[in-house]
């Protein structure tokens, strides 16, 4: 990588033309066709490193223009590109070329939106270069930057100051779990890093507060977007949710999406939302992942506050919801593991769904990161066959690998620690693990560090 800047920066611009004219060729002759599913796998992870490479070297040229910035306020717009050129006006000589973020990002024929995630992505690696390594080596990818992008937009000095000073132990983190643990990982941090500083989780983000809602040109269609506080998100979410699981729970064959705009619809214009009818839904309220000592006195070094999905909710927040909300205390074993809350019904209960949520974050199944608040209850010995709806026989599975399950019927275990067993006709194994446990510093393994042995053939499609 340092090779490649030393000869750009003598004006060597045609190493990188090599390397892409190199690329083209060898990804044309890969004969990707003739490749078992092994293959696939090996090549999609060197392809992951390749990407990190090329969007470190991305990070670096955005942190190098900004040096080249020759006034507060370059100009919006690229240089104009004459009707017959397909390419961009970059001189070897005369003036200098706009290195504005518009123009990179026009270079880089990225949306502004791509361009600002890559532009946050340029800031977060400036400031951490044991990240940006990682990255450059292959050794995590992309989305773990997304991730200390996201704190960066919204946690107040002293807590990126924190993580600055641990970058080293975040790169080798993010190096052994996939971006959506190390998300959850990164957001118990800033508590632990805020608490010892005794500073706030997250700067003041009301100048970030908008809303937007227009006519979709392409299809004549409605849409509304917004950009909230975390209070106001955390109190108006929990009506659309609740609303929203009633209505679901009264017409199954809509989408949670769907669920969503019915609810949103009926608050807003008092139309019908199709709640009506005989039988009465358990209760659905938003779930809040906090340890009692944070809730009661404040962050510590460990504390737990999240919501069910696993993103990270303010302390002050939560406490603040607690005070008008009905808590429903969620016992555990040492294990993190919820304790049996019986069965009353076919369908799972609302403590049982809250006590599913307190275990997990997203899919039962390793690696799919579909959070919890969209999965099926999935009954292991089914319903149909005498199953139970005890939380010993329910796991929480998205939609993909709910269907999976119940076309390929392989045999599936839950030990006492939630340790899930499932087991091919040909003897292919694999196990997986709760990703919500008091031991914070645990995470789910993947196929690839199991202590089974697996069938590369088979062990991606769980």
């Amino acid at each position: 990588m340092a090779t490649l800047t030393e000869n750009l920066a003598t004006g060597a611009g045609s190493v990188v033309a090599g390397l892409l004219g190199t690329a083209r060729s060898t990804f044309a002759g890969a004969g990707v066709s003739a490749l078992s599913s092994s293959g696939v796998a090996a090549a999609m992870k060197d392809l992951s490193a390749l990407r990190g490479a090329v969007n470190a070297f991305d990070a670096s040229l955005r942190t190098r223009a900004k040096e080249l910035q020759p006034s507060p306020e370059p100009s919006p717009f690229p240089e104009p590109v004459p009707a017959e050129s397909a390419e961009p006006p970059v001189p070897d000589s005369g003036p200098p070329a706009d290195v504005s973020q518009p123009s990179l990002d026009w270079f880089a024929r990225l949306t502004s939106h791509q361009g600002r995630v890559r532009d946050r992505h340029a800031r977060v690696l400036a400031q951490m270069p044991d990240v940006a390594a990682a990255l450059a080596a292959g050794r995590i990818a992309d989305g773990h930057v997304g991730v200390l992008a996201e704190i960066l937009f919204s946690a107040t000095d002293e807590v990126w100051a924190g993580l600055v000073h641990e970058q080293s132990e975040l790169a080798r983190i993010a190096g052994q779990m996939n971006p959506l643990p190390f998300k959850r990982h990164v957001n118990q941090a800033t508590h632990r890093i805020a608490a010892a500083a005794d500073a706030s989780i997250t700067r003041d983000l009301e100048s970030e507060i908008s809303a937007a809602f227009w006519i979709d040109r392409d299809t004549g269609l409605g849409r509304l977007t917004a950009t909230l506080d975390p209070m106001s998100y955390a109190k108006i979410s929990k009506i659309l949710t609740r609303l929203a699981g009633q209505i679901s729970y009264n017409q199954r064959t809509m989408t949670t999406q769907q669920a969503n705009a019915r609810a949103l619809i009926h608050i807003l214009t008092g139309t019908p939302a199709g709640t009506s009818g005989s039988s009465s839904p358990p209760g659905v309220t938003m779930s809040v992942i906090i340890d009692q000592q944070t809730l009661v006195h404040g962050a510590h070094t460990d504390t737990i506050c999240e919501h069910a999905d696993g993103s990270r909710i303010p302390v002050h927040v939560a406490q603040q919801l607690a005070c008008d909300a009905t808590l429903t205390p969620i016992w555990t074993n040492n294990a993190g593991v919820v304790l049996d809350m019986g069965r009353s019904q076919r369908w799972a209960t609302a403590n049982q769904r809250r006590a599913l949520e307190a275990m997990y974050a997203t899919c039962a199944i390793t690696a799919c990161e579909t959070p919890v608040t969209e999965c099926h209850d999935h009954h292991i010995c089914y319903w149909e066959h005498g199953g139970r709806t005890d939380l010993t026989n329910l796991l929480p599975v998205c939609e993909h690998h709910h269907r999976w399950i119940h076309t390929n019927n392989p045999q599936v275990t839950l030990d006492q620690h939630r340790t899930l067993t499932v087991t091919m006709a040909n003897g292919t194994t694999t196990r997986h693990h709760p990703d919500r446990r008091t031991n914070h510093h645990h995470h789910r393994s993947t196929p690839n560090d199991s202590d089974e042995d697996h069938d590369n053939d088979d062990h991606n499609n769980i």
